[in-house]
């Protein structure tokens, strides 16, 4: 398997180590973790296959990383909006898997942690192999893995003849009894008391056997005669499975038993044992889960907005109402107007008391007919006055003194009307006329907006107010309100960003070299002949309080800065390697 970052998977979260003792017993991919100090839930989004089988495995290796092995942390593990188990690190030396084979029904996962019992969360590695899609069927839900006998390496995963492709370095060992007339034995406790299992069982020849030699055994289970007999095949691999979950029972013994005619014992090389877990909740429907995330992508909502969106409904995303239907797939109705200033959001509240909502389950036009395109899924509802004679009203208190605002206000009728209806109102701002009249077009979206920054004034108050011939009172989709930020200062000379940039890239410097890197093309030699190290992050000149260490800068008012000197340290030098891995 190809370990990749993780970085592009989830929003939240630190990298951290394991400690420097325990990197020499464990494969690279567990020398980090993603350490999870904040929030309730955190989650992976993960694209795949849909109707593919997988194995998912989670890998947690605590590795005493924040120096609290006497305090280690349990918590819950959910694929989308399903609790899957619970991740108890009782040593931090030790490693815990959860495996999961599952056949997603969207084409993306969200593999989620749960604070339970206000530990902090980490995870060490996510791991996802496709699987032949004739393997580990069941008739109904999905196998969580109770036990193997030999869980081996998840790379070179083939051996001949068989579309289970356990790797070579498990079937090459093989278990057998200590006596040649003794059976093998192995048994287990059920989890609970409606807990259901399926058995996997492989086995091959490894040893060449002589004319005189033949193995041959019956599998016994719980007393009864399950399958047999079974003759391995010499260095090829047999499974022998159960094709439907085992009758439940307290706890369940397997034996082999050779038969009469054989002179060798039984053996096995590998056995998997899973329980059925029944991922019953379906996700939040794929077209509102598309998009609420273009929502969040499109302005960089990093709050409460971790996983499904409305399921299970104590981690509901903030500012939205979901539908519940059962186990059937939930759907957004509703999304709270949002106040957006600077592209930061912050909730607009409505009052409950002054108006209410109005939605269809129908699609609105907004992608083909309005430059905004705006989801449907914000489009589909409206708020309007609760009484048919009110006015719409919101107002604001403003940022600063001298703080200017523009307004994008989003309409759409969502109803059909009848015959003698008629929707039309103006649009009030200040107690002077702004715009109107406003006649939302049935399922096609409308878009007002100030074209020039509004007049400054301690607060504001928009009102939308129905015309003399209008029968329905006025109403209101979604609302924007944007400030002005002007940014004036200017970058760094593009020349000398674009070196420092390749210096930082080649030499992968960590330190404080971030943003614009503010260097001419004279630094990009001197930093190449003696491979500084040093604070190089951000714009390298702007703001001077964050200048980068060993640089002069030139500074003409909001002119782009220019480096005019750099001083060395003897202490740097080129030696930079590292190596990436699960951060």
């Amino acid at each position: 398997i190809n370990y990749i970052s993780d970085a592009t998977f989830i929003d939240t979260g630190i990298s951290k180590s394991i400690s420097y003792e325990l990197k020499a017993s464990y494969q690279q991919q567990k020398w980090t973790l993603r350490s999870f100090p904040d929030g309730i839930r955190n989650c992976y989004r993960i694209n795949i296959t849909q109707g593919v089988r997988y194995l998912i495995r989670a890998t947690f290796m605590h590795g005493n990383y924040d120096g609290q092995d006497n305090n280690l942390p349990e918590f819950g593990l959910h694929l989308g909006p399903n609790m899957r188990d619970m991740a108890k690190i009782k040593n931090a030396s030790y490693t815990v898997n959860k495996e999961l084979i599952h056949v997603p029904t969207l084409n993306y996962i969200h593999v989620c942690l749960v604070n339970t019992n206000l530990s902090t969360l980490f995870i060490s590695a996510i791991e996802l192999r496709p699987l032949n899609n004739k393997t580990y069927v069941t008739q109904s839900g999905s196998l969580a893995l109770l036990f193997c006998t030999d869980q081996g390496s998840l790379t070179d995963r083939a051996y001949s003849h068989n579309d289970y492709q356990l790797p070579s370095v498990v079937m090459s060992t093989a278990a057998m009894p200590k006596t040649n007339s003794s059976p093998l034995v192995f048994n287990w406790d059920s989890e609970t008391a409606t807990s259901e299992y399926y058995i996997y069982m492989h086995f091959a020849e490894v040893v060449k056997l002589k004319a005189n030699q033949y193995r041959s055994f019956n599998i016994i289970l719980n007393g009864q005669y399950w399958y047999g007999p079974v003759v391995p095949k010499n260095m090829s691999t047999t499974t022998v499975f159960s094709t439907v979950a085992m009758r439940i029972a307290k706890q369940y013994e397997v034996s082999m038993i050779k038969t009469e005619n054989s002179t060798l014992p039984p053996i096995i090389n590998a056995l998997e044992i899973f329980s059925i877990k029944n991922l019953l909740q379906s996700e939040t429907d794929q077209q509102d889960v598309d998009a609420i995330t273009k929502i969040k992508t499109t302005y960089g909502v990093k709050r409460n907005c971790q996983g499904d969106p409305c399921i299970p409904q104590a981690y509901l995303w903030e500012g939205l109402n979901c539908s519940y239907d059962g186990y059937n797939s939930p759907r957004i109705i509703s999304l709270f107007i949002l106040l957006l200033t600077y592209m930061e959001l912050s909730m607009f509240p409505w009052p409950n008391n002054f108006y209410e909502g109005i939605d269809t389950p129908l699609l609105i036009d907004s992608q083909s007919h309005n430059d905004y395109q705006l989801p449907s899924v914000v489009m589909s509802t409206a708020a309007m006055p609760k009484t048919n004679s009110s006015p719409l009203v919101f107002n604001w208190d403003s940022e600063t003194a001298t703080s200017e605002y523009y307004i994008y206000m989003h309409f759409a009728e969502v109803v059909k009307l009848k015959a003698n209806q008629y929707r039309s109102f103006n649009i009030i701002l200040n107690g002077q006329y702004w715009y109107g009249p406003v006649v939302p077009k049935n399922m096609s979206t409308t878009t007002v907006f100030s074209t020039v920054a509004m007049r400054i004034a301690k607060q504001y108050e928009v009102s939308m107010i129905k015309t003399e011939n209008s029968t329905l009172p006025p109403i209101i989709n979604a609302l924007e309100i944007f400030s002005i930020k002007n940014l004036l200062q200017s970058e760094t000379d593009q020349q000398d960003v674009d070196a420092i940039t390749k210096i930082k890239s080649t030499y992968g410097v960590k330190r404080n070299w971030q943003g614009d890197p503010c260097v001419p093309q004279a630094y990009f030699l001197i930093k190449t002949t003696y491979g500084v190290k040093r604070n190089c992050q951000g714009d390298p000149c702007i703001p001077q309080a964050y200048l980068w260490e060993g640089l002069n800068c030139s500074y003409d008012g909001y002119n782009s800065p220019r480096i005019i000197s750099f001083i060395s340290s003897e202490e740097e030098n080129t030696d930079m390697g590292f190596v990436l891995s699960f951060r």
